[in-house]
Parts: structure tokens; sequence; C-alpha cells
């Protein structure tokens, strides 16, 4: 097929919305609709391929389905090892464990059934999953597996003009199922492959039924139409829409007139702008939720206008040097052959590392006993935690540890009840990995280094509040590693600099 700059003009549209969108929703509030818009791609190029192949007779399932991979697998396979990597050094255990296991469904094409039984896509803790958008991935590979399978076989039992045919009807039939399923089940239908697949079929139509000998009036009205329709869907739907229900015919017809149109002059698609981030946005839809989920994170303020610009740069990267390898075809259809596809064994390889490492993780954490069968930490049960007052003298506050035992603790856990909850389970793990950790934990003195607690001064506990802030104070150097917890409400107004 001949390259179509309409159609990468095209992918810009899109990938830039769902960009913008998972960065800053009020910017463009409908901007997850241009997945929408890739599906619709997909489906025509896809068709285009299979059609061809049977047209001529000499289609191979095992070929398109390699093809699919050396161009998909890839680019994936580095952005989950590179969080792999990343997380092993800056991400929590828990954190990590949920990294495994999405890299192995994500690699694996199964992650819109891991995602949807976790929450729903516009939860709030989307944004502590790392490879939450490798769910259209997911969505599209499962297209892959089974449209070609079904076509091959209707070729089989009728013509090639009845399946066209079928076609048009299977996509009424898909879009009104569709309709239904997002009202009756709408998490579901967000994340499934039969609620999604009209959308693919109907790029399926843009190819099957083109329009031919439109005057290039035409065509740019087309065109026109079909561009305001998809950034109609931008501006006016949002995420408190049901989805993908009636309106995401706006822009998957808006796609499909672009395509119908094919205008290869045309200013809107056809400009150095939208060519180039049409032939990156794979790369930049690919890296930029991780760099939008990297943001949240670590709370970084305006990250919208450093993570953009970034996963613009990451994707032109990853298109330039990992996209850009020409991985070979199939020299034959044989074991030998296809145990020799490196993205096979990309799949093969992350996902026995993202398995291994769930699977490790959590035996990790089932191993920590139940920690709510201890009693509330305390003195009288061998912690640290006290009340001021309580008949023990200054420095037994000052002095106490948790966990392994230490001439020279490196290790503080420093605040107030708060901070004191947590000692059982410190305590447990220091003792497992002989770590000493002195806890100077005491009632109502929350952390600080001003003369601010939870309390006045006529508090019998004040003078004990000062003296952990003191030692702390002039301590902390020492210590390696250092626990804050406390009671921090109110505590951040302005003027209130407590860890000064």
């Amino acid at each position: 097929m001949k390259f179509r700059t309409d159609i990468n003009g095209l992918r810009a549209i899109a990938v830039m919305a769902v960009v913008l969108f998972h960065f800053n929703p009020s910017w463009v509030p409908g901007g997850f609709a241009g997945v929408d818009v890739f599906f619709v791609i997909s489906g025509f190029l896809m068709t285009g391929l299979i059609f061809r192949g049977l047209e001529n007779n000499n289609f191979s399932i095992i070929n398109f389905y390699v093809a699919r991979a050396n161009r998909i697998i890839p680019a994936l396979s580095v952005v989950c090892l590179a969080l792999l990597v990343f997380g092993w050094f800056y991400i929590t255990p828990l954190d990590y464990k949920a990294i495994g296991k999405h890299v192995a469904s994500s690699i694996g094409f199964l992650s819109n059934i891991i995602y949807w039984s976790e929450s729903g896509y516009f939860d709030a803790s989307s944004h502590s999953k790392w490879l939450l958008h490798t769910w259209s991935l997911s969505v599209e590979w499962q297209f892959y597996m089974i449209y070609p399978v079904v076509l091959v076989l209707l070729k089989k039992c009728m013509s090639l003009t009845n399946i066209k045919r079928l076609l048009v009807v299977g996509t009424v039939v898909g879009f009104i199922f569709s309709v239904y399923a997002t009202y009756r089940w709408p998490d579901m239908s967000y994340f499934f492959f039969p609620t999604r697949a009209w959308e693919m079929m109907m790029g399926g139509l843009a190819f099957l039924y083109p329009l031919q000998n439109l005057k290039e009036t035409s065509k740019k009205y087309l065109e026109w139409v079909g561009i305001a329709l998809i950034l109609a869907s931008y501006a006016f739907i949002s995420k408190d829409n049901l989805w993908p229900g009636y309106l995401a015919l706006i822009p998957v017809l808006g796609a499909y007139l672009v395509i119908l149109a094919n205008r290869s002059g045309s200013v809107i698609t056809n400009n150095i702008v939208m060519q180039k981030v049409g032939l990156w946005s794979y790369s930049i839809y690919l890296w930029h939720w991780p760099v939008v989920v990297f943001g949240y994170y670590f709370e970084m303020q305006y990250w919208e206008w450093i993570g953009i610009p970034i996963s613009v740069v990451l994707g032109f990267f990853s298109y330039k040097f990992i996209e850009s390898i020409k991985f070979p075809a199939l020299s034959s259809i044989s074991f030998k052959s296809i145990a020799t596809l490196k993205p096979l064994w990309m799949v093969m390889s992350l996902g026995l590392i993202g398995s291994i490492l769930f699977v490790n993780i959590t035996k990790k954490i089932n191993d920590i006993p139940n920690i709510n069968k201890y009693n509330m930490a305390s003195k009288t049960v061998g912690y640290c935690f006290g009340s001021p007052g309580s008949g023990l003298s200054s420095a037994d506050y000052l002095t106490c540890q948790i966990g392994k035992k230490s001439n020279d603790p490196r290790v503080l856990l420093f605040g107030d009840s708060f901070a004191g909850q947590y000692e059982p389970t410190l305590s447990i793990l220091g003792k497992r990995n002989n770590v000493g950790i002195l806890s100077i934990t005491t009632n109502s003195c929350f952390p600080t280094f001003t003369k601010s607690f939870n309390g006045p001064k006529s508090h019998m506990g004040y003078r004990q509040c000062m003296m952990n802030r003191d030692f702390v104070k002039n301590n902390y150097k020492k210590f390696k590693l250092i626990f804050i917890s406390g009671r921090w409400d109110g505590f951040f107004r302005k003027g209130n600099n407590h860890l000064k």
C-alpha cells in the first residue's frame, strides 16, 4: 500500500489528543477518544493487508502475525524493560509488585482484562499504573489474532463480495452491541475487545468501499467534516460520559470520513509537524503515560509543561533507534524459523521476569506475620511508643530501639502516635534484616524542628516534645534512613515550616 500522508497526519491528531488529555484533562476533555481514532486507522490498514492477500491467494496468517509482532513488540519491550529497571531502584515494593504483574500482562497482550479486573480507566488509582495505556494495544492485538482467522475461514465458504457485505452487517451489529454493553457493563465495555471491534471494522469498511472518482473539492469538504467531528468529540465529550457508547460514533465516523477523503495534499494533515508527530505517534503513545505517572508518583508541580516535551523526545528516540529496526520476516513456516524470532523472545523474557517479580514480592509480603494480632505499640509490650508523664525517665524516650538492637542504629522512626503505629511492622523488618531502629515516638509530639506541637506549653509533655525535637535536630545526620510520621493537618499552612 502506498504511504498515506493523510493517515499519518490522522495519527498525529489522535496521539496529540491522548497525550494532552492524560497530562491535563481540562485542556482536551475528550482527548481519550484519540484511541478510537487509532482503532479506525488500524482496522483500515489491517483489512487492506488481509484482503489484498486473500484476493491474490497468497495470504499467510503466520506471516501476518509475525509482521504485527515486529511492528508492535520491540518498542513496547523497551518501555517495559525501562520500567523494570527504574522501578527496582525507585519504586516501593508494593508498587513494584504491580509493575511486574502489569509488564507480564502488557507484553502478553492481556492487560485490558487485568486492568478491567482492577478498576475503571478513570479511577484515581489509574495514575499508579505505569502501563495502563497498553490496554489499547491488547485490544488491537486480540483483533489481529481473531480477525484474519475469521476472514480466512469465511473465504472457504463464500465469495469476497459476500464477505464484504457480511462485514457491513457485523460492523452495525457490533456498534449496537457496544452501545448496549456500555450501559449494561460500563467498566468492562471500556476495556474489552468485543465492544471495540466495530471501530476497527469501521476502518475496514473504508478500505472495502472507497469513494471512487471523487472531485478534489468534495474530498476537501469530506475531510473537513471528518476532522470537525473528531475535534468536536475532543472538546464536548468528557470522562463523565459512558464510553464507548453511541457517542463513540462521533470520532469513529470522523476518522472514517478523513480516510475516505484520501487527501494526500491536505494542509491540515500533510505538513511537517503533523507528519513527524504521526511517524513518532506509536512511540510517543508508549512513553507518554509512564511519564505522566512519574509526575504523579513523585508529586511534580506543573509537570505537564515538562512531561509533554519529554514524551515527544522519548518518542522520537524510540522511533529512530527501535521502531526503525527492520526485524526479518519468516524465512519459512517451521518451528526452527519461528524459534528465531526476536520479538517472541522479548515477550517470553519480559513475561517471565515480570511474573517472577510478582510472585516473589507477593511471597515476601505474605511471609510477614499478620500485624493485626499485635497489640498497639507501647512500652508495656516491648515497643517504644509512650505518653509523657507515664513515670518513665526522659532518656527512655530517646534511647529505645526496635528491630535488631544495635550500639549504633542507623535508622530512625520519629513522630507522635501516628509514627508509633508503625513500630510492630518496622520491628519485624528490622529483626529480619539485622537492622537496629531508634524509635522516638511520643504521644502528641509530632515531628518538628520548631517549638510547636499538639498542645500548649502547659501540657505535661511539652518538655519531652522539646527534648525529642532537640535530639533529632542535633543527630539526624548520622542516620541513613529516617521515617517521619505525625498528625499533619494544618501544619503546612503559610508560615508553618516545621522541618525548616
